[in-house]
């Protein structure tokens, strides 16, 4: 989130993390957060390659304050481990 305050195409995203109590000096409770939300929620999209896949994920991001984000987030799927591409609210 540090990156998006200052960026401004992510400067809304990194705000509406933070109003739903994510913190900047606690990155490791949002990052815990979005995996569970990966982990958790439905797969609505997905995309394989022989080298990759691709999917999106859909539904509520957990917070502290325990209220629930929709949101989806975009993964790519490689050898190693999964890589967060972005994430984003979303209304449903």
């Amino acid at each position: 989130m540090r990156d998006s305050i200052a960026h401004p195409d992510g400067f809304g995203k990194a705000n509406l993390f933070i109003r739903y109590s994510f913190r900047q000096d606690r990155p490791d409770d949002f990052i815990n957060s979005v995996i569970t939300h990966a982990q958790n929620s439905q797969i609505v999209s997905e995309f394989k390659t022989p080298f990759w896949g691709k999917i999106i994920v859909e539904g509520n991001l957990e917070t502290s304050i325990k209220k629930l984000l929709m949101i989806r987030s975009i993964w790519i799927l490689s050898l190693e481990s999964p890589i967060l591409v972005t994430r984003y609210p979303i209304k449903k």
